[in-house]
């Protein structure tokens, strides 16, 4: 699957073109975006993107730096350029420095996407320029077994002479834990990749196959053995998650797959990792965790029973919401069919009731200094996050009952929510108080932990959830009963603010999930 980054220094337009395509579907994957070229240099040293959609005038470092860059570090890197329809002349030029294609940024549309990206012109993974060093060698034979291409074969014995390509084998995948409040952008410090494989490389003392699988994934492939062979390797694997711990301060967590006859079967293998991985919250760091198939997500029951939730948020018991909030917590930790997207939608949709009732929880901040909004986005241990969840509701409630809300804030909060299809400004909200704009900004964010935009923006994401769950009505029309008329400028919002795009919350309430 070829990655893909985006580079914009408007958030809008990155997040919009997140969210306008189903990238896997056309064999893609969007692994980060950047604000300048500055940022995306750095970015694409640490992703090893195929390709980069950027635009071109932008502070610090322009497309046209960025392309020149890229053009001697990164030769097979492929552009598209994010143009406006006045800025052809900086698109023709753009074309002259290698970009393969351009888009109008702003009305872009999905079949036109698909067209452009089908169109790239790949270098063959046989022929062009060898890759540049070792570790790359492994990454490409690793390319072409999992492609099954005749030349795999050959290529394997020439770089893994003692690893007999016809033999019975388990697959090993040790994936770097993305940090509590990172993000996925951020997954590593550039060229620390590297250090954790030379960690494994040792402590494996040269055994099985290892080969760089992404910017935070390596395999290892592991000669099929009896039990003692297996706690040789799950020693092994200790010494090196402990190092790389103490050292170079991350976690990874590993999965092992099921034996397979030969590396015919590295595909199969490999998918079987991937399964696991994919509920890789419920599992420990410093241990390699065998296979675990997932359970029928759609026999499942939702863990978040809002309805007690919100019951208890009007009464407003604190023990009650705790009750709640620790038992959705314990129903995730149950099974391993919830994907990780959808329990972050759950904890969101959590969060969201909370923030109606109980405000002081957007203010609240972990050690490292992450928002619990920010954890939900990007945890990966679902331990972590119910300590996180839980402090913070603790905190916040202890706060609230210490420092109750203005009469200014509650009258604007109840208006609000009794207006939402109409535009409230801060202006107008701050004339409905009788305060002045900088006055009502200041005690408004004080009281409820976010400024009035948010807040205003993330009631009507909750009430537009409620609207695309319990009725037929299109999306452009539940926009505007929120009150936004932009139905494009609501996607984005929408996504930015729940993950997901409106038609997605659709879809799996109809599917009951």
């Amino acid at each position: 699957m070829k990655k893909v980054l985006i580079v914009d220094d408007e958030i809008l337009v990155r997040m919009g073109f997140r969210s306008i395509l189903d990238w896997e579907s056309c064999g893609f994957s969007v692994v980060g975006d950047a604000a300048d070229g500055r940022e995306a240099l750095n970015k694409i040293r640490q992703l090893q993107p195929d390709l980069v959609f950027t635009d071109l005038k932008m502070e610090r470092m322009d497309g046209f730096e960025l392309m020149k860059a890229c053009a001697a570090e990164y030769p097979r890197i492929r552009f598209i350029v994010l143009s406006s329809y006045n800025d052809f002349d900086n698109v023709r030029k753009a074309m002259k420095c290698g970009a393969q294609d351009y888009v109008f940024k702003l009305d872009v549309k999905p079949e036109q996407l698909r067209k452009i990206l089908s169109e790239i012109q790949w270098e063959d993974a046989s022929g062009g320029e060898k890759p540049s060093s070792a570790r790359e060698e492994r990454r490409a034979a690793l390319k072409l077994a999992l492609e099954k291409s005749p030349l795999a074969k050959a290529e394997w014995k020439r770089l893994f002479p003692d690893f007999d390509w016809n033999s019975r084998f388990r697959c090993v995948s040790i994936a770097l834990d993305t940090e509590a409040g990172g993000s996925e952008a951020r997954l590593m410090p550039q060229d620390q990749m590297p250090e954790v494989e030379t960690v494994l490389s040792e402590a494996m003392e040269g055994q099985g196959a290892l080969c760089p699988l992404s910017g935070s994934e390596v395999l290892l492939l592991w000669p099929a053995g009896d039990s003692e062979a297996l706690l040789a390797l799950q020693t092994a694997y200790g010494r090196a998650e402990d190092y790389v711990r103490r050292y170079l301060g991350r976690s990874t967590t590993a999965v092992i797959s099921d034996e397979f006859p030969s590396m015919e079967a590295l595909a199969e293998a490999l998918e079987q990792n991937r399964q696991t991985l994919s509920c890789r919250y419920l599992l420990d760091a410093g241990r390699i965790h065998g296979y675990h198939p997932l359970t029928e997500p759609n026999r499942l029951p939702v863990p978040v029973d809002l309805r007690a939730l919100e019951e208890a948020l009007r009464r407003q018991e604190p023990k009650q919401v705790y009750e709640v909030c620790a038992a959705a917590f314990s129903q995730m930790g149950k099974h391993r069919g919830y994907p990780l997207p959808k329990l972050r939608i759950w904890m969101l949709e959590m969060l969201f009731s909370i923030k109606r009732s109980n405000p002081a929880i957007s203010a609240w901040k972990s050690a490292s200094g992450a928002s619990l909004e920010s954890m939900i986005q990007t945890f990966q241990k679902l331990e972590e996050m119910r300590e996180a969840f839980l402090q913070a509701l603790e905190e916040s409630f202890r706060e609230r009952t210490e420092k109750p809300l203005r009469p200014e804030t509650e009258q604007i909060v109840r208006y609000a929510r009794e207006h939402l299809n109409e535009e409230i400004s801060v202006s107008r909200a701050a004339q409905l108080t009788q305060l002045s704009e900088s006055y009502f900004a200041h005690i408004f964010k004080r009281d409820m932990g976010l400024s009035f935009i948010d807040w205003l923006n993330r009631e009507r994401v909750e009430k537009a959830c409620a609207l695309l769950e319990n009725t037929d009505l299109r999306v452009n029309e539940i926009a505007i009963r929120v009150g936004i008329d932009n139905a494009n400028y609501f996607s984005v919002l929408f996504k930015k603010l729940t993950g997901s795009n409106p038609l997605e919350i659709r879809e799996r309430k109809k599917a009951g999930l």
